[in-house]
């Protein structure tokens, strides 16, 4: 991706929390990146744990889903985590371990717990 960004201008529309470093390895290569911050998850503690029924597939499109979700649901062996890149897969407990979708796209990883339903 660099050398075709290279001395070109490019904007990075982004959540409020982010976890890659991808503007500083851009501008730090010859390509002026700006962001915008355009949306931010925001986290609902229920009072009463969420139960969802066994052999769940959950998509997990960002570590704060991951944080918010283990907020308010308990986490049954059962359930399968898919994760829609490797940089939030970093951020699953030990205990949990997530199918990373294809490419980083909620399409994809809808794709995935399709195939695994099958």
């Amino acid at each position: 991706m660099l050398p075709l960004l290279k001395n070109k201008k490019v904007l990075y529309v982004c959540g409020s929390k982010i976890v890659s470093n991808l503007v500083a390895t851009l501008n730090t290569n010859d390509i002026i990146c700006d962001e915008a911050i355009v949306y931010e998850t925001v986290c609902i503690n229920n009072k009463k744990k969420i139960k969802l029924p066994k052999n769940s597939t959950v998509i997990f499109s960002s570590p704060s889903t991951i944080e918010c979700f283990l907020k308010n649901a308990l986490w049954d062996d059962s359930y399968k985590a898919i994760s829609i890149g490797h940089t939030t897969e970093k951020y699953f407990p030990s205990y949990i371990k997530p199918i990373v979708s294809e490419t980083t796209s909620l399409d994809s990883c809808v794709k995935k717990a399709l195939e695994l339903r099958n």
